[in-house]
C-alpha cells in the first residue's frame, strides 16, 4: 500500500537514538505541526524514564534515497496493566509519550512536506505486518486535527479492516502574535487594560514582588523543588502532575536539556521573600507551549496565578514568538486571552483479528451503555 520507496527502518535502542540527536533537532521544526512533546530530548528522557514501565518502545525513521531523514513513526506498545480499570486489561498501541501519567499533546507521525501520505501509509503497513499480533486496541492521543501524515495512516488502517473513531475531540487554545505586547494591547479593550494594569501594579503595591530566573537568580535545582511543592500544594491528588516519583524524575531531566537549548522559560514568584508560585513553559517552534503555573494558595489575594500567567503572555512577546498556546483545558484565563483553538483528537480502534481486540470492543460497547442508562430508584 505505500510507496515502496519508503522504508521504516528501526530504532533499537537509546543508545541509536543518541546518533539521531542533531538531525533529529533540525527535521522536527520542519514538518507539519512540530511539538516539543515530540523533540528529542523530550521521548529521550521519556524512553530512559518510562521505557521500563510496562511502555515497550517502537521507534522507526524513514529516509529518501539521499540518506535525509524524511519522517518517523514514534510508536510503543503498552503491556496489560499500564491503564487503571477496565483498559488495563488490554494491549495499547500508542504513539509514544501518548499514554500514562501526563502524556503529551499534539502527537503526529512527523514528515517532511510531501511525504505524509507516504510515512502514514508506512507507518499503517508496519502495524500490520511487523507489530501484528502485539496489540488489542490502536489508541492515539491528543493528535492534532490537521496532522495529514495520522489521516493517510488511519485511512490505510480502514482498509486492512481496522477502523477507528474519534473518541473526543478537544479545544487547545492559543493566542496568535502578531505585533508588540504594546501593539498588541492596543487591540483589546479599555476594560482588559486597566485588568491587565492592575494585575501588574496590585502585587508590586502590596508585596515586595520578585521575579527569579533560573540560573541568573536561583539555581535549577533549587526552582525545581520549589516547582513540583507548588503543584503538590495547588492540586494535590487532583493531578498527577508533579507528583508521582516518575513524573519529577523525567522534568528533572528534561529541564535542564530544554534549558540548555532555549526550549523552557521557567520564573519563580517571591513575594515578601517566600516563593509564591512558578511558571514552568517549553518554547518551541517559534511557539510557547503553557505547561504549569502551580501557585501557592496563601497568595490567592496577591493574584499569583493571574501574576503568572500575565508573565507567560509577555514573554511570549517579548521573546518574538508567533504564538502563545495554553494546550488543552478550559480557564478563565485562557477565555479571556485567547482569540482561536487548534483542535486535538483521541483515536482509537480495535484488532480485528485477536481475541483481546473483540473483548475490548465489547467492553466499550457495554461503558456506552451504562453511561446511557437512566438510573431508577426502588421504591419497594
Amino acid at each position: 500500500m505505500a510507496d515502496p520507496a519508503i522504508k521504516l527502518e528501526p530504532i533499537g535502542s537509546r543508545e541509536e537514538f543518541a546518533a539521531l540527536e542533531h538531525e533529529w533537532d533540525a527535521f522536527l521544526p520542519k514538518t507539519q505541526v512540530p511539538s516539543p512533546f515530540q523533540s528529542w530530548d523530550y521521548l529521550d528522557v521519556w524512553w530512559a524514564v518510562y521505557g521500563q514501565r510496562g511502555y515497550d518502545v517502537k521507534l522507526y525513521v524513514a529516509r529518501d534515497s539521499d540518506g535525509q531523514l524524511i519522517g518517523a513513526a514514534p510508536l510503543m506498545l503498552t503491556q496489560r496493566g499500564a491503564f487503571p480499570g477496565s483498559r488495563g486489561r488490554f494491549r495499547h498501541l500508542a504513539l509514544m509519550g501518548g499514554v500514562g501519567e501526563m502524556p503529551g499533546e499534539s502527537l503526529e507521525l512527523p514528515a517532511l512536506p510531501g511525504y505524509e501520505q507516504a510515512i502514514g501509509e508506512a507507518t499503517a503497513d508496519l502495524i500490520t505486518e511487523s507489530l501484528q499480533g502485539l496489540w488489542d486496541v490502536v489508541y492515539f492521543y491528543l493528535v492534532p486535527e490537521k496532522s495529514s501524515s495520522v489521516r493517510f495512516m488511519l485511512d490505510a488502517l480502514s482498509k486492512y479492516g481496522i477502523t477507528t473513531r474519534t473518541t473526543s475531540s478537544l479545544p487547545s487554545p492559543y493566542l496568535p502574535i502578531e505585533s508588540t505586547w504594546d501593539g498588541y494591547m492596543k487591540t483589546r479593550t479599555a476594560k482588559f487594560a486597566r485588568r491587565v494594569r492592575y494585575i501588574e501594579s496590585y502585587a508590586n503595591r502590596r508585596y515586595a514582588m520578585k521575579r527569579l530566573m533560573i540560573i541568573e537568580d536561583i539555581s535549577l535545582n533549587d526552582a525545581m523543588g520549589h516547582l513540583v511543592r507548588l503543584a503538590s500544594e495547588r492540586w494535590g491528588a487532583e493531578s498527577k502532575a508533579f507528583h508521582t516519583p516518575e513524573f519529577i524524575a523525567f522534568h528533572k531531566q528534561l529541564a535542564p536539556r530544554f534549558l540548555a537549548k532555549g526550549r523552557l522559560s521557567f520564573g519563580v514568584l517571591e513575594l515578601n521573600g517566600e516563593i509564591a508560585g512558578a511558571a514552568y513553559n517549553f518554547v518551541f517552534a517559534d511557539k510557547m507551549w503553557g505547561y504549569q503555573c502551580p501557585w501557592d494558595t496563601r497568595f490567592k489575594a496577591a493574584k499569583a496565578g493571574n501574576v503568572l500567567h500575565l508573565w507567560s503572555a509577555k514573554t511570549s512577546f517579548d521573546m518574538g514568538l508567533r504564538e502563545l498556546d495554553t494546550l488543552p483545558g478550559r480557564s478563565g484565563y485562557k477565555d479571556e486571552w485567547t482569540s482561536e483553538a487548534h483542535v486535538l483528537n483521541i483515536y482509537e480502534g480495535v484488532c480485528p483479528d485477536n481475541l483481546g481486540g473483540a473483548l475490548f470492543k465489547v467492553a466499550r460497547q457495554l461503558d456506552r451503555l451504562l453511561k446511557r442508562k437512566p438510573t431508577t430508584i426502588s421504591n419497594s
